[in-house]
């Protein structure tokens, strides 16, 4: 088993199976740039929230980058990115900020490890959910520009 689908299966192993208080955020975005010379690339994301309504709930995620072919190939981003992900959120009302641990299955020249960091914030408006999001590896190895990715989506609370 090679070193992406350990962290993969680590991480799929390690999610809770006790569903009675969670909800799950399906949503959709962008991605942008900061430099505004890339073009965006669509974003899609299915967060399970442990303990919505404490102070500091659990998000697991998995979500994918579109691929997106118009940028220079010297990004190397032309296949869709896949990630798999855990981060504690604090919550005040409705707004939280959130801390994580990203893995993707490839890297590419803006996300170029394997193992990142996932930085949140964003808001609950009744089911809507606004959510800006940051990942990249915190400058720990090669380029790191990494993605950020703002989305708009729905939360479904699970009944037992």
């Amino acid at each position: 088993m090679n070193a992406k689908n350990y962290w993969l299966f680590c991480l799929l192993l390690a999610l809770p199976f006790e569903l009675a208080a969670a909800e799950l955020e399906l949503a959709g975005g962008t991605t942008f740039d900061r430099y505004e010379t890339l073009h965006e690339s669509g974003v899609a994301n299915l967060n399970l929230v442990t303990n919505p309504q404490g102070r500091f709930p659990t998000e697991w995620s998995i979500g994918v980058l579109l691929a997106q072919d118009k940028n220079p190939s010297y990004l190397d981003n032309d296949e869709a990115t896949v990630w798999l992900g855990i981060a504690k959120r604090a919550r005040w009302k409705g707004l939280f900020v959130g801390l994580g641990v990203v893995v993707v299955d490839q890297t590419n020249q803006r996300l170029s490890s394997h193992v990142n960091f996932k930085t949140s914030a964003g808001f609950h408006l009744g089911q809507l959910v606004l959510q800006v999001q940051h990942i990249s590896n915190g400058g720990l190895k090669g380029e790191n520009d990494g993605d950020s990715l703002v989305t708009l989506g729905v939360r479904f609370p699970l009944k037992p």
